[in-house]
């Protein structure tokens, strides 16, 4: 089976993106995305263990570490069909140890 991990993106940023997303869509007869606003964690990878293995590598994840602050800033794209917001990690959301 095929996965895709994402961190879906509420609140104003979310809402944002999706009256963007609308705009666009209406201006440029664009196709809609079938995910909302988000940014990836992990790329489309296969599994063919269980569901049931993946869920409780995420539920042990989010119980030992704390979610940390992100901006998003600008935009981007990769080849000529995607453009995206950049997402802007603090020190802690990527991992970073300062001294």
């Amino acid at each position: 089976m095929r996965y895709v991990i994402v961190c879906v993106v509420k609140g104003k940023a979310g809402y944002f993106n999706e009256n963007l997303s609308k705009e666009i869509r209406n201006k440029f007869k664009a196709k809609a995305s079938k995910l909302p606003a988000h940014f990836t964690i992990k790329a489309p990878f296969e599994y063919e263990g269980s569901i049931n293995d993946l869920e409780e590598l995420f539920q042990v994840f989010c119980a030992e570490e704390k979610a940390e602050p992100f901006k998003l800033s600008g935009y981007e794209h990769f080849n000529d069909r995607v453009i995206y917001m950049k997402v802007l990690m603090s020190l802690e959301g990527r991992g970073c140890m300062i001294d």
